[in-house]
């Protein structure tokens, strides 16, 4: 049996058997005999390792920013769309002049023999309910954008939001009553401002009542029962 050849330890520590001298080993013998390097595809498990490492490097701003965007979208867009609505409502758009020309011809297809003073008493009260009913319905949006509940909520209620967001509807609905002022067909009023904040904290007491019924806030119904 022929004796084995000596190798000698700096021939084994020499860079002829590095990975880089091999990788380019393997890429000449591909080269002369004419092959295509064999690239994982992503279905195989070295392609699905590669794009775990790749994803969570690409997407990690992407989702970092769709976290922050959806409570915005989710609170307090609402917010922004009903106070766009409510501003729209105080132009010539919705004046007392224009609304009369709907309630009056519908109050008299259902009883023709209705007087005109019936048809502005009828259009008084339509108009000073959305008053309130808008108001309400703000005072709730932005005590919600502030809250930001979540399924299995156990806070108790908080009577600081709610202070908070009857505050903004009635700034909202002064700043409102005197965009009305500079308008021909309208007018401001400070007894409008006086209603609308009765609408908020209405909205805001009916919301504490119907949570306290429905369990909504708990830790404020154990409060009570203590």
């Amino acid at each position: 049996m022929p004796p084995r050849p000596c190798v000698s330890r700096a021939s084994r520590g020499s860079g002829n058997h590095s990975p880089r001298s091999s990788n380019a080993g393997m890429e000449s013998a591909v080269a002369t005999r004419g092959l295509k390097p064999k690239v994982p595809s992503p279905g195989s498990a070295m392609g699905r390792r590669a794009l775990n490492c790749i994803a969570p490097c690409h997407g990690r701003g992407s989702h970092r920013g769709v976290a922050r965007l959806h409570p915005l979208v989710k609170y307090w867009l609402p917010v922004v769309l009903w106070m766009a609505v409510i501003f729209g409502g105080s132009t010539g758009a919705l004046s007392a002049q224009r609304t009369s020309r709907v309630i009056g011809p519908l109050l008299r297809w259902f009883k023709p023999e209705v007087t005109d003073d019936t048809i502005r008493a009828v259009q008084f009260c339509i108009r000073k309910t959305g008053h309130v009913t808008v108001y309400a319905v703000l005072a709730c949006l932005w005590w919600r954008a502030r809250r930001k509940p979540q399924p299995g909520d156990t806070r108790p209620w908080d009577w600081r939001a709610a202070g908070e967001s009857a505050l903004v509807a009635v700034l909202y609905a002064a700043t409102d009553e005197w965009h009305q002022s500079f308008i021909p067909s309208r007018e401001g009023s400070a007894w409008d401002v006086l209603l609308d904040a009765a609408g908020a904290s209405l909205g805001l007491v009916v919301l504490w009542r119907a949570g306290l019924r429905r369990g909504w806030w708990p830790g404020t119904v154990n409060r009570r029962s203590e």
